[in-house]
């Protein structure tokens, strides 16, 4: 498919998202249903581990503008562990935590 030449190096115009208000209302449905903690750390040998640097970015909602939660500024000192981590013995039986339990720390 070929571009005429008085669309070649436009930009496309979108309508702009108009938000309905059922929508609105099912966002408040799931903001209730959807428990999730404040502060995620990163998932290493299934277990929850804060970043080695201890650094973290707010995650916002691109549906509100609010803080959803805070994840992990992972740097390579934190992949370092991951990828350590995938190379032992995995222990048989072991379920690995669900995202919604608690973080353990302060």
């Amino acid at each position: 498919m070929n571009a005429s030449p008085s669309t070649v190096g436009r930009t496309p115009q979108v309508a702009p998202l108009n938000q309905s208000s059922s929508f609105t209302a099912h966002l408040k449905t799931l903001e209730r249903t959807l428990p999730l903690r404040s502060r995620y750390g990163n998932l290493i040998g299934g277990k929850w581990v804060e970043p080695v640097k201890g650094g973290y970015f707010d995650n916002v909602s691109p549906t509100t503008g609010q803080v959803i939660c805070q994840i992990p500024r992972s740097q390579a000192e934190d992949v370092e562990k991951a990828i350590d981590a995938t190379t032992r013995p995995r222990t048989p039986g072991v379920v690995l935590p669900s995202p919604t339990a608690p973080v353990p720390g302060p």
